[in-house]
């Protein structure tokens, strides 16, 4: 919010309280665990991706997406403030079961805790490498 209030000349602290109150940030249910964990139920689909992503601050999240949506409206199935495997267990162990289920595929990077973590809550999915990272590890094992 700090570079478009910088890109436009707008006072950053005016921008940030005018954004809040017509947001309708303060109405918004899930505020209050938004930044430990954010799940929605409805975008789930039968391929998925995991991966875990760094936040400005260095702060890692566990990010589960909708291959199905293409990064449009709906990809955001659940987004976690932890890449460890309990925690991220427990947070989309808030998508029902029987959606879980429905799951055939999630594509991720193999690291450990990932994959346990999928083996866990996608019972029906089979696990798919990430390409680039395994283009990579190709790349590096060849030299």
């Amino acid at each position: 919010m700090k570079s478009i209030a910088e890109l436009r000349g707008i006072d950053y602290r005016l921008l940030y309280h005018t954004y809040r109150r017509v947001s309708g940030y303060e109405q918004w249910s899930a505020r209050h665990h938004a930044h430990e964990y954010l799940v929605f139920p409805e975008n789930i689909g039968t391929k998925l991706s995991l991966d875990e992503v760094s936040v400005s601050q260095g702060e890692l999240y566990t990010v589960l997406s909708n291959k199905g949506a293409r990064g449009r409206k709906g990809t955001l199935v659940a987004m976690v403030g932890s890449t460890k495997t309990d925690e991220i267990v427990k947070q989309f162990s808030r998508i029902p079961r029987a959606q879980r289920e429905l799951v055939q595929e999630v594509t991720l990077d193999l690291a450990e805790n990932m994959a346990a973590a999928v083996k866990e809550l996608f019972p029906n999915a089979k696990i798919v490498a990430d390409r680039l990272r395994f283009a990579v590890l190709r790349i590096m094992s060849s030299s």
